[in-house]
């Protein structure tokens, strides 16, 4: 799984240049609606008891692929951030509990630096 330094280190070389030598820019929007699943799967891992996540919550977690595949399709800056977090291995590999909060403090942690660069 991926680490925070690592999250801090995508989002500071997140995006190459364009042709034009220009930064292509990710909204937080755009972010915030990714996390905003995340969370919504969150809430349900985290009243799980059994570290192994049930094929349920397996199924939801797999089907954050779609949803970043929808993103990266409409807009090229998504796309970039998700091949250089390598997001959906990330995903693909979420097993247990413990996966996913990995996966979801990552998440947050682009996120974070994201604003904190004050999203560029």
């Amino acid at each position: 799984m991926a680490t925070i330094e690592e999250a801090k280190n995508i989002v500071e070389n997140k995006i190459d240049k364009k042709k034009d030598g220009k930064t292509p820019k990710i909204t937080t929007s755009q972010l915030r609606k990714f996390l905003s699943a995340v969370n919504a799967i969150s809430n349900k891992v985290q009243i799980t008891t059994e570290e192994k996540l049930s094929q349920e919550l397996i199924n939801e977690i797999q089907y954050l692929r779609v949803k970043l595949a929808y993103q990266a399709g409409r807009y090229d800056e998504v796309r970039d951030l998700m091949i250089k977090a390598n997001l959906d291995t990330e995903i693909k590999n979420i097993k247990t509990k413990q996966d996913f909060i990995n996966f979801a403090r990552f998440i947050e942690a682009i996120i974070a630096f994201h604003k904190y660069n004050k999203g560029e």
